[in-house]
This record gives structure tokens, C-alpha cells and sequence, in this order.
């Protein structure tokens, strides 16, 4: 009997859950509701639970208009926010179709009724995913790690123009300190240390394959050169491009004020910034110098010209001078 109310009151829960001021219920919509789902009750059941979840602080209250009925005043999310959990969901490149649709279904047990039309992707192809289900696994296991404080071991490569994953180091397995999990440009990051390096890498869940933790302890980060502090690992990511990890250098760039919210949305507040006329400015700020720092300097052509250091400009020319080449003419 306990379970059977136990149920009943679950269900009334749930139910309120899917109402907002525009769409209330009454007890006898309720009742119906619960029916079809399969859980059998009466009007005045109805009443007693939802005093009984106003009583334990569910902000249930009764419409203006009584003959309406009742509804939820405030949600765990607003609109905005479940559109961005759902957003985030369906643009996430390694969750298979069914695995989305399980998860969006589950959060749109959070909206009222009258915001389920505002939760809709259909923007989005699902046809398109890739069966990439076992990122999940690596993600489970590596947050375990972490957690446990524990060293992981796993295999690291790519797949080839046959689809076919080939490990890099002829199978050799890769061993590290895991210290977090990032998301950027959709993909997941393990960041962590290495055992034969003081610095900090990057490796990619979907290229990961076999991890597992190790009995070992993880390192501490505060024993690395340079992460001492509480927010150095935070900072360094800050100042990292594409998730390549590298040399941290002082760079000052000349900008054409089209890419203003580019740079500075990058840079941060963490530089120096100046105004040299309406459609030029100079920023000088702390990056992490790699390829991806490159690959992300290269995208704003002629806009953005590096002033310093001499070894980053002169670094810079000789990769256009290699894609000049590229794009010769070729004799046939």
C-alpha cells in the first residue's frame, strides 16, 4: 500500500511538472492523465498530494481562475536554459541518434507543456551522427580516474580513409595524469600530464581507445612547473587555441577593428589593449604558442598582422609561403 501511494504521488509530481501558469490542470484532467500512464486514482487523491507536495515546497499554486486548476510556478529551468542543455545535446558529435533522443527526452521532462514547441531541433540531422558511442565509456572512465585520483592508460590514434582505427606508437599504450575533461568545438579533451613530461597535453575522448585506471596515484597538478596556483590550469586553457599545448610567449597583434569581437573575446581581459585609429587597434597578451595559435592567426588573412616577437612573424611567412606553394600552378 505504502508503494502503491508512494507511485501515486511520483505521478502527480510528475505530472505538475508539465504545467505553468498558460497551462494549468484541474483535478479532474489530473486523474485522467494518471490513468493513462497506468496509475489509478481519485480526484481527492489528487488534492491531498498536491497539498502534501506544496507542504514539502514544490511551488504549486491554484490558477486565478479555480475551475483551471492547478500549476507549477517555478521550474528547476527556464526556457532558455533547457534550450541550451537541448541545443548542446543534438549538436553533440559523439552521441549516437538513440542515445539524443533518450537524453532529450529526459529533459524535456523538466519543461511545462507550453515550452515543448520551443525545445525542438529539427534544424539538426540526425541521420548525419556517427555511431562514436564508445566516447561515452571513455568519459565515464576517465571522470572515474579523476575522482579516484587515480593514473589511466589508454591506446591514441585516428582512423585512416577506410574508417579503420590505426594507434599511434605501433600500439604502445599511453600513460598519463588525468586532471579534467574540457569541451571545445564539440569534441572532449582529456587534459593531463604525461609520464615522461612536466607540461600539460591534450588528447581527444574520440581517438582515445582501451582506457583504464591505474592503481598508480595521478601526480598532483601543483607539482607541475607553472601550475602551482589554484586557477594556472584554467588560465593555460584560456590561452590555448584549437586545444594545442605548447610554450606560453607574449605576443602583440595589429588588428583591423572588423575582428574586434574575435580577438577580444579570445585575448580576454587578462591584456593590454590600444586604439590606433577607427578601423585599427593593438592588443598584447599572453598565448599558448602551438599550431593551433597558427591555424587560428591564418583565418583572419590580411586583418590581423603579428608586430611581436620576430620568431612568431617570421613563423607565420613561412607557412603562407608553404600554402602559396600549394596552390601554384602545378606543370602537367
Amino acid at each position: 500500500m505504502k508503494e502503491k501511494t508512494k507511485n501515486i504521488l511520483l505521478m502527480i509530481l510528475k505530472i505538475m511538472l508539465q504545467t505553468d501558469v498558460s497551462s494549468p490542470l484541474n483535478a479532474t484532467q489530473i486523474v485522467q492523465l494518471a490513468e493513462t500512464a497506468g496509475c489509478l486514482c481519485e480526484r481527492k487523491t489528487v488534492l491531498r498530494n498536491i497539498k502534501c507536495l506544496q507542504q514539502n515546497g514544490y511551488d504549486i499554486l491554484l490558477h486565478p481562475n479555480h475551475r483551471l486548476g492547478f500549476y507549477m510556478a517555478s521550474h528547476s529551468f527556464e526556457d532558455w536554459e533547457l534550450k541550451l542543455l537541448m541545443d548542446s545535446v543534438y549538436n553533440c558529435s559523439f552521441l549516437t541518434a538513440e542515445q539524443t533522443e533518450n537524453l532529450a527526452r529526459k529533459l524535456k521532462d523538466f519543461a511545462p507543456a507550453s515550452s515543448l514547441s520551443l525545445l525542438c531541433c529539427d534544424g539538426i540531422p540526425m541521420q548525419n551522427k556517427p555511431d562514436k558511442s564508445y566516447v561515452k565509456y571513455n568519459l565515464d572512465c576517465i571522470l572515474h580516474a579523476i575522482k579516484n585520483k587515480a593514473a589511466i592508460t589508454f591506446n591514441y590514434g585516428q582512423a585512416n580513409i577506410k574508417g579503420e582505427f590505426i594507434a599511434r606508437k605501433k600500439g604502445k599504450k599511453y600513460v598519463v595524469n588525468p586532471y579534467t575533461v574540457v569541451l571545445s568545438e564539440q569534441r572532449y579533451y582529456l587534459v593531463c600530464n604525461t609520464k615522461k613530461h612536466d607540461g600539460i597535453g591534450y588528447y581527444r575522448l574520440d581517438r582515445i581507445r582501451n582506457p583504464e585506471p591505474l592503481t598508480d596515484s595521478c601526480l598532483p597538478l601543483h607539482s607541475l612547473p607553472g601550475f602551482e596556483d589554484d586557477n594556472s590550469l584554467a588560465e593555460y586553457i584560456g590561452k590555448t587555441f584549437y586545444m594545442h599545448a605548447g610554450n606560453e610567449i607574449t605576443v602583440t597583434l595589429q588588428c583591423h577593428t572588423l575582428c574586434l569581437d574575435d580577438v577580444s573575446e579570445k585575448f580576454g581581459k587578462n591584456c593590454t589593449f590600444e586604439y590606433l585609429n577607427d578601423e585599427c587597434f593593438r592588443i598584447t597578451g599572453n598565448v599558448v604558442e602551438s599550431d593551433g595559435f597558427y591555424y587560428w592567426l591564418l583565418q583572419f588573412g590580411k586583418n590581423v598582422e603579428v608586430v611581436s616577437p620576430p620568431s612568431v612573424r617570421c613563423h607565420l611567412l613561412d607557412i603562407i609561403k608553404d600554402i602559396e606553394i600549394a596552390y601554384s600552378p602545378q606543370p602537367l
